[in-house]
């Protein structure tokens, strides 16, 4: 393996692990995807879930993210580059998510968990929507409040938030569920702030989609500090399903983002020196932004399915 996971992981303070199962099937055989010492990657022989053990503790996963997440000197294998630099790409993103939305929903009151930098929020709140946000980086989140002036931020974890009970419309996570350390308990408390037949939309990345399947471990979604699950079409319907909700729709149309140029760059180092000397060659060209998707992400959008 090429990834630099311990070494970031020690210059993050040498973060506690712990061995983990598979979140749907508990301990079943399993088969290894990924070896990245002291991380792995495995697939659960049952379910197909992809999940990292050992991974860092559940208790300090939360750490990581405001420690050079959002500004991180290695983003092929951990965080983002620059993630408030970027603004031009993730609003262009965002609009996107944002259509999605509003054919299920045209209107209402939603909640980001996970909300960043807070480029989706101000993309529905020009829309009309009544935008409330939730975040752990407290870094990140400064620019969602001091630069866009979003007026309902959270600075903390889902199971902290004070919303009440059945208060919103919808409830976002874009690629949040696969970091956290239990996803079915998250997706409870997020169904507990929506209203009856309330919408809940994520995206994540699909461990069974042949792009996957191609690059193998070089694959970019194996950040083994942060990723602890690898979903597929299947296995995000049964965990929302036990979360209490009913899944309507799973797409990969619509799943890609609009990335720079020097993301591009950056991310050909996980493959070869070859390829990222060839893409250098387009530097002059780093702050563009063009669309890709390689299909191997799942836009999700599921209701509160009642009892």
């Amino acid at each position: 393996m090429t990834h630099r996971t311990l070494e970031l992981a020690e210059r993050r303070g040498g973060l506690p692990l712990e061995e983990a199962a598979c979140v749907l099937c508990g301990d079943a055989p399993k088969s290894l995807l990924v070896d990245d010492p002291p991380f792995k990657v495995w697939a659960c022989g049952r379910c197909g879930m992809g999940f990292t053990s050992p991974r860092v503790r559940a208790d300090r996963l939360a750490d990581i993210y405001d420690l050079g997440y959002f500004s991180s000197e290695s983003a092929g294998d951990f965080g983002y580059a620059s993630y408030s630099e970027d603004a031009e790409g993730y609003f262009r993103t965002f609009e996107r998510k944002a259509d999605l939305i509003a054919r299920h929903l045209p209107s209402g009151r939603v909640l980001e968990v996970g909300c960043a930098a807070g480029f989706f929020l101000k993309v529905l709140e020009r829309r009309g929507y009544d935008v409330h946000g939730v975040e752990v980086s407290g870094t990140i989140l400064a620019h969602a409040r001091d630069v866009l002036k979003l007026p309902h931020l959270f600075h903390g974890t889902l199971d902290a938030y004070p919303g009440e009970p059945g208060s919103f419309d919808a409830v976002m996570l874009w690629d949040v569920v696969e970091h956290l350390a239990d996803p079915v308990a998250v997706l409870k408390q997020a169904r507990s702030l929506l209203k009856p037949g309330g919408w809940l939309f994520l995206q994540t990345q699909d461990v069974s989609s042949m792009t996957r399947k191609v690059l193998g471990a070089k694959w970019t979604h194996f950040k083994q500090l942060e990723h602890v699950w690898h979903f597929s079409p299947s296995t995000i319907r049964e965990l929302l399903g036990r979360a209490g909700f009913e899944t309507v729709e799973v797409r990969k149309r619509g799943a890609g983002k609009d990335i720079s140029v020097g993301f591009i760059i950056d991310r050909m180092k996980r493959f070869s020196g070859v390829l990222h000397a060839v893409a250098r060659l387009f530097s002059p060209w780093s702050r563009k932004f063009v669309y890709v998707n390689p299909w191997d992400e799942l836009v999700v959008a599921a209701r509160r399915k009642e009892a």
